[in-house]
């Protein structure tokens, strides 16, 4: 969620905080995770950061450590930038794709994996100096976790897909439902979520959900 909508009291959703949503989605894809879990790797911790403007220059150096071409990575920063202001129109971001031409962007049906071709001689490449990165200052005390990215393999770097590197930061591989998961026990093998009341349930095969007696 954009920060507007995390800050209290929040905005109602608008076609900015869209565009910050489709900045992730960016981000997700240059470098093959879910955006913002390495440097917050819980839910509650990375919504109190969107609620403070102070950690605006944090988000900001997440989108400029990425590799990739620079055109996508300016994108991605205006996408991602603080103030919903500053960010740009949809009209924009399409007529960005119709002129870049240093990047092409693809997916390989019968791999389930999506691949970004890179030229060698790239604005940002991805080197081994880049794999880890140094956590950066938060406002509030929390452990923070390295990211290491896949290098380029002749001239090609390639990345898990977004359902995959769901399934890889989220082990219970369940499914996102606007609630969070819970890490106490499971049912049945099943992921448990805690609804907004605090009621914490288990998903069955068909989607109804079966509440837990506390």
């Amino acid at each position: 969620m954009a920060p507007e909508i995390c800050t209290p009291p929040p905005e109602q959703s608008s076609v900015e905080s869209d565009v910050w949503s489709y900045g992730c989605i960016v981000l997700e894809t240059t470098s093959g995770s879910e955006p913002w879990t390495a440097q917050f790797n819980d839910d509650a911790v990375l919504f109190r950061a969107l609620q403070r403007k102070e950690n605006a220059i944090v988000f900001a150096r997440i989108c400029a450590n990425e590799c990739g071409p620079s055109r996508i990575l300016q994108l991605l920063a205006r996408c991602c930038t603080w103030s919903k202001a500053d960010r740009p129109r949809f009209v924009d971001i399409l007529n960005l794709y119709k002129d870049v031409q240093d990047g092409v962007v693809f997916v390989d049906d019968t791999t389930d994996q999506m691949s970004i071709e890179v030229p060698v001689s790239h604005d940002q490449p991805c080197s081994d100096e880049d794999q880890t990165k140094e956590p950066h200052p938060y406002t509030f005390d929390e452990d923070t976790t390295s990211r290491t990215q896949n290098g380029p393999l002749q001239g090609q770097r390639f990345v898990d897909s977004p359902k995959k590197a769901f399934l890889k930061s989220n082990g219970h591989q369940g499914r996102l439902t606007g609630e969070i998961y819970t890490s106490t026990g499971s049912a049945s093998g099943r992921p448990i979520y805690e609804g907004m009341k605090g009621g914490r349930y288990y998903v069955t095969a068909n989607g109804s959900r079966v509440y837990l007696r506390k």
